[in-house]
């Protein structure tokens, strides 16, 4: 008897049962409501070597029976029902491999991968595998995985609001955004060691913005120096050249172990930003700038999304682009599709070559910024141009198209992803999947579309590309205007008090 995996298998993928059709004409067809399976005549199944000799001969024809009814119950979608005839064939022959194969299976169809799991492993120790039950085996595993990999999530979401409130719970209420007082120093204190970085761009940015409070801007090396911003202090403990006192503004959590100085340093509150990290980087950077509740923190997210993620409620950033490209020059070249690919991340993180593939073959042309291995697997395609990420500028490149795919990525993968920002700002779609923590930027069917799987993307860049969607005409915002409102935005966000000097 072979297996068939009830809900993890695609229902247009081959029956895993091996009867050569789809899952869905197969053991995956839809049960009818009231449906009960048809009766048969005799009993033909037979198990595998000697399983059943120890049972009479008539017991052995109500053993098929039972093994038949049960198969059919779960071609109509009865897991309930068969997993108590699989059971009831066990509890006369323990032995019986098919029916520990198959009861797995109704286990596996009624959620309980785990019992699946150790019910598909006796049935393996019974007999030489055959491909049918490796293959379930395999998908099995695969789900189990799955779920890890969620309900490790889900803990960690609920560990992140944990955290927080403990560490508010041991300071004032309010006292994580208290604002600066007279002569209180303002610190930005940029977390990391590699100067093509988002946080790099993202301090020095700060620096600007936050100019009225006239903050300090410190680096952990000094080969940070020529892309830190202007005047940035190189941090030497040893020399006790620290951040003294005041607010220390953290962006990136990277290095945050490695800060044995912060006790030292003694601000008066801490704001964090961590721009690409796992949950688990967030929670152990998070307690330790923190100092386990003995300093206010304030944690500050790159979008809604990602902090509803992480389960709490948050001040997130304001654009802080110093400029946007002009609108899309309609007409005056081939209508193209950009994608920023790599960002200084694994490629084995941005899955959409096949995808991307697609979109080329329709005859519509892709430009793939920073394609890492997308250049082996799109190469050989004559619509798709590829481009170094230090060729130019990312808003030279956003300039270059007409419209943005934003790859798939697991979304605390994501960072600022600056070409998001610089596309909608400019009038050029969005392309985005809706797990994205930059989804919610995107206003569906206005300025871009929202999107579940590369099917969606696919119609939706097609369609874009028949100019379907009009492109957003609303005046775009001066440099002036930017700068003045991501100003006002993050210093309420901060809560830094009046301005101490003219911007």
């Amino acid at each position: 008897m072979n297996a068939a995996a009830a809900a993890p298998v695609s229902r247009n993928a081959p029956c895993p049962c091996g009867s050569g059709r789809r899952f869905r004409d197969c053991h995956g067809a839809i049960a009818v409501p009231g449906a009960t399976p048809p009766p048969r005549a005799e009993a033909t199944y037979r198990p595998g070597g000697s399983e059943w000799d120890d049972v009479d001969p008539a017991g052995r024809a109500r053993l098929a029976a039972m093994m038949e009814s049960a198969l059919a119950r779960q071609a109509v979608n009865d897991q309930a029902g068969a997993e108590g005839l699989y059971r009831a064939v066990l509890a006369v022959a323990p032995r019986t491999h098919d029916a520990l194969h198959m009861l797995a299976v109704a286990r596996w169809g009624l959620g309980d991968l785990d019992d699946a799991w150790r019910l598909i492993e006796r049935a393996l120790d019974l007999r030489e595998p055959d491909p049918a039950i490796l293959a379930n085996r395999a998908t099995l595993q695969r789900a189990r995985e799955h779920r890890a990999r969620i309900d490790a999530g889900k803990r960690e979401k609920s560990a992140m609001a944990g955290l927080l409130a403990t560490l508010a719970s041991r300071v004032p209420a309010g006292a994580e955004r208290v604002p600066l007082a007279p002569g209180e120093p303002l610190h930005v204190i940029l977390g990391t060691i590699d100067p093509g970085d988002d946080a790099a761009w993202l301090a020095n940015r700060l620096v600007r913005v936050l100019a009225p409070w006239n903050p300090m801007a410190w680096v952990l090396d000094r080969s940070m120096c020529a892309s830190a911003p202007v005047g940035a202090h190189v941090l030497r403990p040893g020399l006790g050249a620290i951040p003294a006192g005041g607010v220390h503004v953290h962006v990136g959590l990277d290095l945050v172990g490695e800060m044995d100085w912060l006790a030292r340093a003694s601000p008066s509150r801490v704001v964090a930003m961590g721009v690409r990290a796992r949950t688990a980087d967030w929670l152990a950077g998070l307690a330790k700038l923190a100092r386990d509740g003995a300093v206010p923190l304030l944690p500050v997210f790159l979008t809604s999304a990602q902090a509803s993620r992480f389960g709490v409620d948050g001040p997130t950033l304001p654009c802080l682009e110093a400029g946007l490209p002009g609108p899309p020059a309609r007409g005056a070249r081939r209508w193209t599709l950009g994608v920023v690919a790599g960002n200084r991340q694994a490629l084995e993180a941005v899955p959409d070559g096949p995808l991307l593939r697609r979109i080329a073959t329709r005859g519509i042309a892709v430009a793939i910024r920073d394609p890492g291995r997308l250049r082996f697997q799109l190469g050989d395609l004559p619509d798709v141009r590829f481009e170094p990420r230090d060729a130019r500028s990312v808003e030279a490149f956003v300039a270059s198209v007409d419209a943005l795919l934003v790859p798939a990525r697991r979304w605390h993968d994501e960072g600022l992803e600056r070409e998001v920002a610089l596309a909608l700002g400019s009038g050029r779609p969005v392309v985005v999947r809706r797990p994205s923590i930059h989804a919610p930027l995107v206003r569906e069917g206005v300025d871009g579309r929202i999107v579940r799987g590369d099917d969606e993307a696919l119609e939706a860049v097609c369609s874009l590309a028949r100019d379907d969607l009009a492109p957003d005409r609303t005046p775009r915002a001066s440099t002036e205007a930017l700068l003045e409102s991501a100003r006002r935005v993050l210093g309420a966000a901060l809560g830094l008090g009046a301005p101490r000097t003219a911007p």
